[in-house]
């Protein structure tokens, strides 16, 4: 199936390559070779959390999707954040696709409390949906310089900015549903860790009013691993797994949300 009928640029892409460029000078099979030995070594990204770590048997898995919900300013950003820092801990690289200019590099030094994190994170940041999509059908060519973890933040930010009339949210669904199949062809080819964050929106029904993502069922069909971030409280967040092919049982925690990051409440 092709990419999204638009416009596309490659101005990205040519930061994109230009930033792995210079993020080292060794050979495409040396890169290879190290991050295979890095696949046998790890299998899990911590996301910082001890309590939920354990309720994911280690935390997120290589080689599927992690899908995190949430309204507007729960913290689904920052837990995302975490997990690269996580794995910049280990000399492995991220790739972080921003489309809501969400992630700043001040932010991402306070919760590391180091500046020498920053250069395992390659941000990029599109401007449209299809430029989104561009990113995606290139992110192959970009796997051999050990990048570990790709990040779509949100997935839905420019797919919802583009909905009108009937037949273009039809190409757009199908669209979104492509970017998906792509990205878990990724994980599980090159054994790397997706995490698509994502909006959500209001599903009222006689009973009561409740929240579902954005995108319908569309993300969810891909994932193995759903996480719900919902605010209780000033400073208090709720993170529920909703989808757990590992686990079936619904599991829930509350964790506080601060300036160096979520954390365990005591």
């Amino acid at each position: 199936m092709g990419a999204y009928n638009g416009a596309k640029t490659n101005c990205c892409l040519e930061i994109l390559l230009n930033a792995l460029n210079d993020l080292g000078s060794k050979s495409e099979k040396d890169e290879l070779g190290m991050a295979q030995e890095k696949r046998k070594k790890y299998n899990r990204i911590s996301m910082g959390i001890p309590p939920l770590d354990h309720m994911l048997d280690g935390g997120i898995p290589f080689g599927l999707i992690t899908h995190i919900f949430g309204a507007s300013a729960t913290g689904k950003t920052t837990l995302a954040t975490q997990c690269a820092l996580n794995i910049a801990k280990k000399r492995m690289k991220t790739f972080y696709i921003d489309t809501e200019h969400g992630i700043h590099p001040a932010r991402v030094s306070q919760m590391a409390n180091s500046e020498e994190l920053l250069q395992f994170l390659i941000i990029i940041r599109p401007k449209s949906f299809a430029e989104q999509s561009n990113l995606i059908d290139k992110m192959e060519s970009f796997i051999v310089n050990d990048v570990k973890l790709i990040i779509i933040d949100t997935a839905t930010k420019l797919y919802r900015a583009e909905l009108d009339y009937l037949a273009k949210n039809v190409a757009l669904n199908r669209e979104l549903n492509r970017q998906m199949a792509e990205l878990l062809n990724l994980a599980s080819k090159y054994n790397i860790a997706v995490i698509v964050t994502n909006q959500v929106s209001a599903d009222i029904t006689e009973n009561e009013n409740q929240i579902k993502p954005a995108g319908g069922t569309i993300i969810s069909y891909w994932s193995s691993l759903d996480l719900k971030v919902e605010y209780l409280d000033m400073g208090v967040r709720r993170i529920s797994i909703t989808k757990n092919l590992e686990d079936t049982q619904k599991k829930t925690i509350n964790v506080l949300l601060t300036k160096k990051g979520l954390h365990q409440q005591q």
